[in-house]
């Protein structure tokens, strides 16, 4: 990131000075909308706080995923000290972050809270501190992977007219002869093509590396 950047790591990773004011702000805004916020709209609400944390364009990944990481630690930090006082909880999911009734915990919730992954990953700073562009480059990559379905995967098969259990080599190789058969430069259907390449994203899913 370069270093007039909003987010650089000297402003950013020295949190402890502004971490009242971050959460009692935060806590205020969740206690004017009852009806909760999106993620992207309270960003968007603590930007305008002028602190140096939510400033920086999320159309950059790592600035992106530093705002994300550290809203959703200031959110477990706050709904444990609701829980703690008994005054609130938090629900807290991209689409839906809101201040929502206490409820005593039974026995069992209370090990399944303890248990909760999320929580543990958010309040543990280093897992943004050490999380570096590739990273999350590469998580982004990952996601986009993750959300394509069995069937999509047949699908894409079905296209490539290949068997389930065909390897990487075998799917570059039809991928290659595809695109000489149905590439409109070579004569080929415009659509068809399209189709060619939508099945190779899903099938192959780093498509900048056919060689």
């Amino acid at each position: 990131m370069p270093p007039d950047s909003p987010n650089t790591d000297e402003t950013f990773f020295t949190l402890e000075d502004d971490l009242e004011i971050l959460l009692a702000l935060l806590h205020e805004l969740l206690s004017h909308q009852a009806k909760g916020y999106k993620e992207y709209d309270l960003l968007k609400r603590l930007s305008l706080a002028g602190l140096s944390y939510f400033k920086g364009s999320l159309n950059d990944e790592l600035v992106m995923f530093r705002q994300h990481f550290l809203l959703f630690h200031l959110l477990y930090l706050l709904r444990d000290r609701l829980i703690a006082d008994q005054s609130h909880d938090l629900q807290i999911h991209c689409l839906d972050i809101r201040l929502i009734p206490y409820r005593r915990c039974e026995r069992g919730e209370q090990a399944l809270q303890v248990k909760d992954h999320l929580r543990a990953y958010y309040l543990d700073w280093s897992n943004c501190r050490d999380t570096s562009r590739q990273d999350v480059i590469d998580m982004i990559r990952g996601f986009h992977k993750a959300i394509f379905t069995g069937q999509d995967r047949q699908r894409a098969r079905e296209v490539f007219g290949l068997p389930a259990h065909a390897d990487r080599r075998s799917v570059k190789k039809r991928f290659r002869e595809l695109v000489r058969r149905h590439h409109p430069d070579f004569g080929g259907d415009a659509e068809q093509f399209r189709r060619v390449m939508k099945a190779a994203r899903i099938l192959l899913p780093a498509p900048g590396s056919l060689k």
